[in-house]
C-alpha cells in the first residue's frame, strides 16, 4: 500500500527566526518533517534577507513576501511594537499602505496554495495574515495565538474589527494558557471546544544541564526580546532581589532588541 504524506502549508507574516512565534515554527516544521509532513512555508522578510530559511527545508518551500521594495516599499510589520529588527507598528498602518499590505499577502498566499496544494493551512498570530485565509480557500484553518494579537487589538482599534471577523471563520485555535483562550473565545465568539491549550514548548536539544558544573549558584535563564511587554525590567528587579538572598544567583540574558526601550533595558543589565 501506497502512503501519501500529508501537506501542510505554514504563514508567518514576521521574519523567522527573530521571535517567538518564528522560532516556534522553526521547531515545528522539524517536528512535522520527522512525522513524514510534506510542508512549504510563506514568511514576512526584508530587502536585506530576501532568501530565509526555515527549519531545514530546502529554499524552494520557503516563499518569502519581501518588504522594503515595490509593491511594499515600507518595513515589515511587527506583531510587537518593539521588535529585534526595524519594523512598521500595525497602529500607523493605514491608508494606501494597509491596502498594499492587505492585497500583497493576499496573492501571496493564493499562490502558494494553488502552487502547493496543501490540505491543511497553519497561521500564526490571530491578526491581520490570519483573517483573510478563508477569503482565499475552504480548506481546514488552524490558527496559532501566541498573545500578541490579543494586545493589538488594543493598540490598533482601527484593524480589530476586521480581524475579529475573518478569524473568528477558522476552523481551530492553539493557544499557550488557558487565560488566552478564556480571551480569544469572548473576542473571536467561537466555542471553546475549537481552541486548544498546547503550552509554548522547547526544545529538549538547546535546553538542558548537561555539563553544568555542580559549584555553580542558582540560574535563571530569559531567552526573548528584550522589552518590557515581555517583562524583562521586572524579572531583572525580581533577580536584584534573588541575589542578595542568595550569594552567586544569577540572570542570563539571551535576546536582542531594538529601539529606546531596548537600549534602557541593556543599560540596566
Amino acid at each position: 500500500m501506497t502512503v501519501v504524506a500529508r501537506r501542510v502549508l505554514h504563514l508567518l507574516s514576521q521574519r523567522p527566526g527573530w521571535t517567538g512565534s518564528g522560532v516556534a515554527l522553526d521547531a515545528m516544521v522539524r517536528a512535522a518533517a520527522r512525522r513524514g509532513w510534506r510542508q512549504a512555508v510563506v514568511v514576512g522578510t526584508t530587502a536585506e534577507d530576501p532568501c530565509p530559511r526555515v527549519g531545514g527545508l530546502d529554499e524552494g518551500s520557503v516563499r518569502p513576501l519581501v518588504f522594503e521594495s515595490e509593491p511594499l516599499p515600507f518595513r515589515l510589520p511587527g506583531m510587537s511594537d518593539v521588535m529585534p529588527y526595524p519594523s512598521t507598528r500595525f497602529s500607523r498602518l493605514t491608508g494606501g499602505r494597509l491596502e498594499a499590505y492587505r492585497e500583497a499577502w493576499k496573492r501571496h498566499i493564493a499562490d502558494a496554495i494553488e502552487r502547493f496544494r496543501p490540505e491543511v493551512v497553519h497561521s500564526h498570530h490571530v491578526w491581520l495574515m490570519s483573517s483573510w485565509i478563508k477569503d482565499l480557500t475552504d480548506l481546514p484553518v488552524v490558527t496559532h495565538c501566541h498573545g500578541t494579537g490579543l494586545r493589538q487589538r488594543q493598540l490598533s482599534p482601527h484593524l480589530a474589527g476586521e480581524v475579529r471577523a475573518g478569524c473568528s471563520r477558522n476552523d481551530a485555535f492553539v493557544v499557550l494558557h488557558r487565560g488566552h483562550r478564556e480571551a480569544l473565545t469572548r473576542w473571536l465568539g467561537v466555542p471553546d471546544e475549537r481552541v486548544r491549550v498546547v503550552g509554548s514548548g522547547f526544545r529538549e536539544e538547546i535546553f538542558h544541564a548537561e555539563g553544568r558544573p555542580a559549584a555553580m549558584g542558582p540560574r535563571v535563564a530569559y531567552v526573548g526580546k528584550l522589552s518590557e511587554a515581555k517583562g524583562l525590567p521586572w524579572l531583572i528587579e525580581a533577580m536584584e532581589q534573588v541575589a542578595r538572598r542568595l550569594p552567586g544567583a544569577a540572570l542570563h540574558v539571551a535576546g536582542s532588541g531594538a529601539g529606546a526601550e531596548a537600549d534602557a533595558i541593556r543599560e540596566r543589565m
